[in-house]
């Protein structure tokens, strides 16, 4: 009996440097996959009035949730400029949603995609620099004075800078919401903004008249639409992929992008990964 607090003492040194609690372990543990979340049509729609959330993302991670036996609970409304560090100190296992970009690559792991979307050129209806049949490449060279919004860090500064290196632009900071950044347009502080079909649909609903599209039908990139997760958290990673991966394949995804996006063929849904066999000939 006299050996037992040698013997813990000889373990104290093991037990100090014990691995933290993986994210999968804490999630199986408790039951429930923490959520921070920002509103952002379609993919999160908050409900101003009863605060409830509905969505792409959302409907999908409580679905595939709910396939994996366990609970949601959306414990935080976060900012673009504070989404990552909630997640990298704990207070939610996932952020939904957001796009993929190198600079958050840096900072956390991504989710697969559960859709694409086409990002457009919106400029005012009475500028008169954007031609119909002219490319943004031949606009912005021929008016060097026109300024691109942006906003720090996001996948708009990126476009805006791999594209158009040369142009001008206004930038907001990273907790500016997607309305104040096409606003920074309509409002004359910038010229051309970069906005998803889906996203400028809402803006234009509420402010009609004050944005046109000036893409002439070429989108300036894709982007894919995916949830945030903590870096080096390959269990949980995969957990969650694979229940996502279910509902892509069973077409309940398909069936959530035509419920909320705002037009047909706003949002670009995952293409196959496979291609079904013509009938054998007799």
């Amino acid at each position: 009996m006299k050996s037992l607090p040698l013997l813990a003492l000889l373990l104290l040194p093991f037990l100090a440097f014990a691995a933290p609690e993986s994210t999968y372990d804490k999630v199986m543990r408790s039951g429930t996959i923490r959520v921070g979340y920002l509103a952002s049509p379609p993919g999160v729609i908050k409900d101003p009035n009863t605060g409830k959330l509905t969505g792409i993302a959302v409907e999908a991670l409580d679905k595939a949730a709910a396939n994996l036996q366990l609970k949601t609970a959306y414990v935080e409304e976060g900012q673009w400029s504070t989404m990552i560090e909630g997640l990298a100190t704990g207070r939610y296992d996932v952020v939904m949603m957001a796009w993929a970009s190198g600079a958050r690559a840096r900072l956390a792991d991504f989710s697969m995609p559960l859709f694409y979307s086409a990002v457009n050129a919106y400029a005012r209806p009475d500028d008169k620099r954007f031609t119909p049949g002219a490319s943004l490449d031949q606009i912005l060279s021929a008016n060097p004075d026109l300024k691109i919004a942006t906003v720090d860090g996001d996948v708009t500064e990126v476009i805006a800078k791999s594209k158009f290196p040369n142009a001008k632009t206004y930038s907001l900071p990273q907790n500016a919401d997607i309305a104040s950044l096409l606003l920074s347009v309509s409002t004359k502080k910038a010229d051309l903004v970069f906005e998803e079909a889906a996203s400028a649909k809402y803006f234009l609903d509420h402010n009609p008249g004050t944005l046109r599209e000036v893409s002439n039908g070429t989108p300036v990139g894709v982007c894919p639409n995916i949830m945030l997760i903590p870096r080096g958290q390959p269990e949980f990673k995969a957990m969650l992929n694979n229940a996502l991966a279910e509902l892509v394949d069973l077409g309940y995804v398909d069936t959530l992008i035509k419920q909320y996006e705002p037009f047909p063929g706003a949002l670009l849904p995952l293409s196959t990964p496979y291609r079904v066999p013509g009938k054998l000939p007799k």
